[in-house]
């Protein structure tokens, strides 16, 4: 890698050079810039120059220089420039991996020559090698006199002096040392613009290390925010999708290749992330998740997981509205079948109540009778919706409660207690079915008839052959005898069943 030198000076008045001094000849206990090593002061260096002035202060040095050199008619103002400090920068690995001889010699020879340009060591008032900060460097004080005896740094330090002798000085360096590769050092690496002080270089320095240092912070920050955000994602995402898995493509890109005997490496491996892409559920699966992928390609994982979970959820919702709806028709349609099945239990109890108007004269019951007949058919409702209860819960009859037919026990109450005539009750079987022609068989025997000619069997009597006709009996059928049995009461003065 290239060495690098920059040059650099400042301007002072003779009010600030002792502490130029100070600062140069390391004679203050303590120092500002913090940058010092006071254990490393020892390998600093001065030159002759320093020698031969003594102990004497810059202030002295100008004064002695100016007794003999200075040649203006009037004395220099008090915030004239008396003192140009310059600095000497060395960088780059060649040069400062040099041995410290070796390197000091360049650096006395970078001096030199500088010194050459600014008319001799008779204008030098300091010269020192500084080896205890963070950049060995050179410190050049000069007085600004011209070669006629003038005070005048402005005349001196113009643009074309400054180019020219940047350039005379690192085209020097290269020929003298092209082993070492000097090139200038830029703006940014030497952390100055020309012009400016040593104080500003370290100034700047220690800046940069800051940032660097607050950077490296925000680096490692950032690096703890990313883990901690990609387990929450990872968390996250076995939360929501517990079967999610690398690809095996993924899984195979980072299995290590396995050579003919040595299996270490593969076994490595798969003791860390297991021996094929698993599940996030699982550690294995977690550890491939969390070491393989992105945070934007766990994010992904997560929306594409998401997506598919409200995508079921929106199918669950439309199935529950399908079942619901379903349901509700149902429920609408059950409404329907009871109220048309309470509407023919109705038209039933009305149709047993004719019959009671039939077999018998209602004017010659007693009362006590009427209320048998009004127990009887509140049995029958009774029995009815406990049988159409039982049935929806799937329940057996209960034997104490439920009665078989309770239309049976209608009609046996009937003849038991009025001794209903069979002709009246043979003409209401006609009524819901039996051919007429079994009328008489009927009478003579109670309502049975036996096997006939269709092949039905009709030997019952009439408490239970009634109720199985009315029960079978269509809604038609039941309306015409009710139409036939209103007919007959308005034939006969009544206004219809007692019921």
């Amino acid at each position: 890698m290239a060495s690098t030198i920059s040059w650099h000076f400042e301007k002072h008045t003779k009010t600030e050079v002792n502490g130029l001094q100070i600062h140069n000849e390391r004679k203050a206990e303590k120092h500002k810039n913090e940058r010092i090593d006071p254990e490393r002061s020892h390998l600093n260096a001065s030159s002759v120059i320093d020698e031969e002035f003594g102990d004497i202060p810059y202030t002295q040095r100008i004064e002695q220089i100016l007794d003999e050199r200075y040649t203006g008619k009037r004395n220099p103002r008090k915030d004239a420039i008396f003192d140009v400090q310059h600095t000497l920068q060395f960088g780059g690995e060649e040069i400062l991996n040099l041995p410290p001889k070796e390197k000091q010699a360049v650096m006395i020879t970078a001096t030199n020559f500088l010194v050459e340009q600014l008319g001799g060591y008779q204008n030098v008032l300091g010269l020192n090698i500084h080896r205890d900060e963070s950049n060995d460097h050179v410190h050049l004080d000069t007085i600004p006199l011209t070669d006629d005896g003038r005070l005048s740094a402005k005349d001196i330090y113009n643009r074309t002096f400054m180019k020219e002798t940047q350039s005379a000085l690192l085209t020097h360096l290269q020929e003298t040392y092209p082993g070492l590769d000097f090139v200038r050092a830029s703006e940014t690496a030497r952390g100055f613009e020309n012009g400016r002080s040593q104080a500003d270089f370290e100034r700047l320095k220690a800046e940069q290390d800051q940032l660097k240092h607050l950077e490296i912070q925000h680096e490692q920050k950032l690096a703890e925010l990313q883990h901690e955000t990609k387990e929450q994602l990872v968390e996250t995402l076995a939360e929501i999708n517990p079967e999610y898995t690398v690809s095996e493509e993924l899984y195979y890109q980072k299995m290590p290749v396995m050579f003919d005997h040595d299996g270490t490496k593969v076994w490595q491996f798969e003791m860390e992330y297991g021996d094929s892409p698993k599940p996030i559920k699982t550690d294995f699966g977690r550890s491939q998740v969390m070491d393989w992928l992105n945070l934007d390609t766990i994010q992904n994982a997560i929306h594409e997981a998401l997506r598919l979970a409200q995508q079921l959820a929106t199918n669950i919702k439309k199935r529950l509205k399908e079942a619901l709806d379903l349901e509700n028709r149902l429920s609408e349609k059950e409404d329907r079948l009871n109220k048309q099945e309470e509407a023919l239990t109705d038209k039933k109890l009305d149709i047993y109540a004719t019959i009671f108007d039939e077999v018998c004269n209602r004017d010659s019951v007693p009362e006590e009778r009427q209320e048998t007949i009004k127990q009887a058919k509140e049995v029958y409702q009774d029995s009815f919706v406990r049988k159409a209860k039982n049935a929806r819960l799937g329940l057996k009859p209960d034997k104490f409660f439920d009665i078989e037919s309770p239309e049976s026990v209608i009609l046996g109450w009937i003849q038991d207690e009025i001794k209903a005539p069979n002709a009246t009750l043979a003409d209401i079987a006609i009524k819901f079915g039996v051919h007429e022609s079994w009328r008489q068989t009927m009478i003579d025997k109670g309502g049975r008839i036996g096997k006939t000619s269709d092949g039905r069997v009709l030997n019952e009597p009439f408490e239970t052959l009634l109720p199985k006709l009315i029960n079978k009996a269509s809604v038609q059928q039941l309306n015409t005898y009710m139409d036939w049995y209103k007919q007959q009461q308005r034939d006969r003065g009544f206004n219809g069943p007692s019921r």
